[in-house]
């Protein structure tokens, strides 16, 4: 079996995303056929718009979603009894984590300008209730988590905290409701000709899934199985997804450097 799995999503072909979203498209990345976990890159066109009229309550999926371009409208409702949601518009750079038992709802109209092309992910199968804007609405309010919402081109870089030369931008650690492979969710630089030293450029594998997208640039890398040899040599680029789990080890950057700098969202690690 191979610890470690890349895509060019290039080259991967455009389905029909939801049957209930008509003109909507998705490439699967993958599934978890044991809990469900799933992550896609999904499309919406210009001038969709839905039919609901009823707010989704979400179950015990964790979801993540980062816009990767154009922008999607829809509202946020801090309390099931508010009537009036807050209007968000996510576009690109813009990353939501939401938790269990959230509570949101679509515009109805002029949901998006450009269209939108997210990648979205969940801990497990997504599926929502639907909540009223009116009647008892009491009944909700114990089962109700708030959602993060993070423009990230807002987020200032940082200095690495154990990868000298590395610049990093936190977006979520999960902090109370942190799930394993879920968090921490980031953005890390990687400078053209940066090239680490003692061993600091080898970043081990886990039992669960860690997994990033090349946002912009290009990355070399190389795999080193259980036995301490390299079994795969890449260079990564732009709207590349890369995953590998334990005893698979990633190299970056070995006797060559990326020539442009490269992009990296993150999810699950830090690059530590």
């Amino acid at each position: 079996m191979e610890h470690f799995r890349l895509l060019n999503l290039d080259k991967i072909a455009w389905e029909q995303w939801h049957p209930q979203f008509k003109g909507t498209f998705a490439k699967t990345i993958y599934i978890d056929n044991d809990t469900g976990a799933n992550l896609r890159q999904a499309f919406l066109p210009a001038g969709f718009s839905l039919n609901e009229k009823k707010r989704h309550h979400h179950g015990e999926t964790r979801e993540g979603v980062y816009t990767l371009f154009g922008n999607v409208r829809y509202q946020e409702f801090e309390n099931p009894e508010i009537i009036n949601g807050n209007n968000n518009n996510f576009e690109k750079g813009f990353l939501l984590d939401r938790p269990p038992f959230s509570i949101h709802g679509p515009k109805i109209e002029d949901i998006t300008d450009l269209g939108c092309l997210i990648l979205e992910w969940g801990s497990g199968p997504l599926h929502f209730n639907y909540i009223p804007f009116e009647g008892n609405l009491e009944k909700y309010k114990n089962q109700y988590n708030q959602p993060l919402v993070v423009n990230s081109q807002k987020v200032d870089w940082e200095n690495h905290p154990s990868t000298q030369g590395l610049k990093i931008k936190f977006l979520s650690k999960g902090n109370k409701n942190k799930l394993e492979g879920f968090h921490p969710i980031c953005k890390i630089f990687i400078p053209p000709d940066w090239k680490s030293s003692d061993l600091k450029n080898i970043f081990p594998g886990e039992k669960y899934r860690k997994w990033f997208y090349v946002l912009h640039g290009d990355l070399p890398i190389k795999v080193i199985n259980e036995k301490d040899n390299f079994t795969f040599h890449h260079r990564l680029l732009e709207n590349d997804y890369f995953e590998w789990f334990a005893p698979t080890n990633l190299l970056l950057c070995d006797n060559e450097t990326s020539d442009i700098g490269c992009e990296l969202l993150c999810v699950g690690h830090d690059l530590s």
